[in-house]
């Protein structure tokens, strides 16, 4: 699909790069930052870390399948703190050469971790490419975080009914057939939300409202599609620990 940018003029400024250029993105319009190639959920992810978790020089945060424009914005802010991992450490080597991103398997090596020493967890689009279960893996990270830390993430959510199958002798065909892409294990449902992902800390489609956390303006302004500010593709939980 041809590229086409919204003129600066309308307004839209990326809040990790203050780029003003978004192009096309697959069929949802110009929703990427021709800049720093940020997408809705990426920004979204940076806004509420920069408005809810009272990040700083002294925080310490842990960044899964880390995205370059959201790690290179927390490695500014909190330094040595910030600890990017990844199954694939490797493949950062070019994108993200100012960090070194450590090897984590979350189906295995969470338990090497310190539990209650984090203030921010993150992880964009992972829980659908786990070979375990997912709601484990996010109750463990939840457990990392320190009193009044929180666990940033978004899966993709889509519509139907939720789903999972991990059978190795699905075709990567049939996997993007029932679960939007290749290499994903699990589907995340719009129709039964609430019973499934909803259930894990409480966010159903009536108590999630992104408007509220960060503010219609401001989700206008980074380029965030109204669609987006429901469960989606695209949809940023942010769940704090008490």
């Amino acid at each position: 699909m041809r590229q086409r940018d919204v003129p600066a003029a309308a307004g839209p400024e990326c809040p990790l790069c203050r780029g003003t250029r978004f192009v096309e993105f697959k069929d949802r319009g110009p929703v990427k930052c021709a800049d720093c190639g940020s997408l809705p959920r990426m920004r979204i992810t940076w806004m509420l870390l920069r408005d809810h978790a009272r990040l700083g020089p002294h925080s310490r945060v842990a960044h899964f399948a880390p995205e370059a424009a959201i790690a290179r914005r927390l490695h500014e802010l909190c330094g040595p703190g910030y600890e990017p991992y990844d199954l694939d450490p490797a493949r950062y080597q070019k994108s993200m050469p100012f960090v070194s991103v450590r090897k984590c398997d979350l189906c295995k090596d969470l338990d090497g971790f310190d539990i209650g020493s984090y203030d921010a967890v993150v992880h964009n689009h992972v829980m659908e490419h786990l070979l375990c279960n997912y709601v484990v893996v996010l109750l463990r990270l939840q457990a990392l975080l320190k009193p009044g830390g929180t666990q940033v993430f978004s899966v993709p959510v889509m519509r139907g009914y939720s789903r999972s199958d991990m059978a190795p002798d699905l075709r990567p065909d049939q996997r993007t057939r029932q679960f939007g892409q290749w290499d994903h294990l699990v589907r995340f449902g719009a129709v039964d939300h609430d019973m499934q992902l909803g259930m894990v800390f409480g966010q159903t489609n009536d108590t999630y409202h992104l408007e509220k956390l960060l503010g219609e303006y401001v989700l206008l302004r980074a380029n965030v599609p109204r669609a987006q500010w429901r469960p989606s593709g695209s949809t940023v939980f942010a769940v704090r620990r008490d």
